[in-house]
């Protein structure tokens, strides 16, 4: 299942459902998390998570159907491997060094501010 993941203004991630019954809605706040198969659009991340790291459900009624909850990938390992860094812009995330504006990624890793990626393109 893919998520779309913004950056909150105290350094955590907001985590909201592509697709399903609770689309659009923030769901869930996190401060770190693994994603794959990302895809980077102006200010967003929309990727399958892997894992979470300090992950807090943020709704009320905690009616999340089971597939979501699953995708939130609570529980998994985390994965500290992605060593290339990435800094968010107003135009998107681009590479930290050369400054190219970046589609997306195999594998991301946010840990507070810090975005790291592997196999970027």
């Amino acid at each position: 299942m893919e998520f779309c993941i913004t950056k909150n203004y105290n350094n955590t991630w907001d985590i909201s459902p592509v697709s399903g019954p609770l689309a659009g809605e923030v769901i869930a706040v996190a401060d770190g998390l693994n994603l794959a198969g990302a895809r980077f659009t102006q200010r967003e991340i929309v990727a399958t998570i892997k894992a979470a790291w300090g992950i807090s459900i943020m709704y009320e009624d905690f009616d999340i159907d089971v597939q979501t909850l699953r995708g939130l990938g609570v529980g998994k390992c985390f994965d500290m491997r992605p060593d290339q860094e990435v800094v968010p812009d107003s135009d998107g995330f681009k590479d930290k060094f050369t400054l190219r504006i970046l589609q997306g990624a195999k594998r991301v890793m946010i840990l507070g501010a810090t975005i790291c990626t592997m196999g970027q393109y």
